[in-house]
């Protein structure tokens, strides 16, 4: 179908026009939620999409961490709550325990109050867990560390799966032994400072690169070895600067640059001045169709920045196999709108914090859960509202 402008609308925060297409409102009449065989239309937003993933955000905080104590057990925890904060905080294995049940701070709904009133109230009452993660079941030694699963010997890390050894690293699964990196997936190891990057071995400062070892310094580098200084090269090996050297030259140059940290920043300085005169590819795109913005790879009708496997998505960022998806952030999802760090949902609209439930509206923190209405921190739990 062609995709038509149905309405130009201007945003209710910061007045910036946006518009709404044809294509959007079926998007928002497919999700619409029905309750009794009656659907219950969701309208056009009023927001534009950067104020819609502003406000999505304000609700997360991915990596200031605390100390403080948790509620339950008065032993010292750490938590993404500050001490300061009016919510009651559980450790990790206090709150997945069975020490505690979420369903015991519920409250009948009262329809004579605004609901954001009663929300809140609960929020302010339910045990929160500390650090979002899995259970514990297949991570360990990661105390400071957030969002996560099967982890192992991780020092601040935030937003990752499948990774082990690893130090200030963001959004980097199924690898081991990084520091520093963001974005970087797929088997990747033994790697420094690299971003937006897959199945690197030892590389150093390295961006937007795949299948590349013992490469230092630069970018857009595919199936690459041994090469320095270098961008947009595509199965090469031992260079520098874009042209052919010898083993001997190149693999010195790398073991000079891993022993010297001077003569490793002198070359980052006289990178980024090289770096302001080559040309620059104006979006990383690959084997989509009809998407458009950037980081995209495998996807078909989307709009959106790294984003990959996915499906008429819009508005969506560092996300992997989503079908009709608007203006959210997670992995392996369908039919979900405007909600954030989620996995495994389906069917979820205004939501933020939760793994592998559906049927969910206007609900935080939930886990492995169905046909939640207005719930906050439950687990294994359905057909629950407040």
């Amino acid at each position: 179908m062609e995709e038509k402008i149905v309405e130009i609308k201007n945003c209710r925060l910061c007045s910036a026009s946006f518009n709404i297409t044809n294509l959007d409102l079926q998007f928002y009449d497919k999700v619409s939620p029905v309750f009794g065989w009656v659907k219950y239309p969701i309208p056009s937003p009023t927001l534009c999409p950067d104020c819609r993933q502003q406000r999505r955000l304000s609700f997360r905080n991915e990596r200031n961490l605390y100390k403080r104590k948790c509620d339950l057990t008065q032993k010292d925890i750490i938590s993404i709550y500050s001490p300061d904060k009016p919510y009651k905080v559980y450790g990790q294995s206090e709150w997945w325990s069975d020490k505690w049940n979420p369903l015991d701070y519920h409250k009948d709904f009262d329809f004579g109050r605004w609901f954001f009133e009663q929300i809140n109230e609960l929020d302010l009452i339910v045990p929160k867990l500390s650090i979002i993660n899995d259970e514990w079941k297949w991570s360990m030694n990661c105390a400071y560390t957030n969002d996560f699963a099967n982890w192992k010997d991780c020092y601040y890390c935030f937003e990752t799966w499948d990774i082990e050894n690893a130090h200030y690293c963001h959004h980097c699964n199924w690898t081991n032994n990084l520091v520093d990196c963001d974005e970087v997936f797929l088997n990747s190891s033994f790697s420094y400072e690299c971003i937006d990057s897959i199945w690197l071995f030892n590389c150093f400062y390295l961006s937007n690169s795949k299948d590349s070892a013992n490469c230092y310094l630069w970018d857009n580098l595919i199936n690459c070895k041994y090469c320095v200084w270098c961008s947009w090269l595509n199965n090469k090996e031992y260079y520098i600067l874009n042209k052919k050297a010898s083993k001997e030259e190149c693999e010195n140059l790398v073991n000079n640059l891993k022993s010297d940290f001077k003569l490793c920043e002198s070359f980052k300085i006289e990178y980024l001045k090289y770096r302001k005169i080559i040309p620059n590819k104006f979006w990383n795109i690959n084997n989509s169709e009809n998407s458009f913005w950037n980081g995209l790879s495998n996807c078909k009708n989307t709009f959106g920045y790294n984003i990959i496997n996915s499906n008429n998505c819009r508005y969506c960022i560092n996300s992997d196999s989503l079908i009709d998806c608007y203006d959210l952030q997670c992995w392996k999802s369908e039919l979900c709108y405007e909600w954030l760090t989620p996995d495994n949902w389906y069917k979820v609209l205004f939501a933020c914090w939760s793994w592998k439930c559906s049927n969910v509206l206007y609900s935080n923190d939930c886990h492995s859960s169905s046909n939640l209405f207005w719930c906050i921190w439950l687990r294994n739990s359905q057909y629950c509202i407040l």
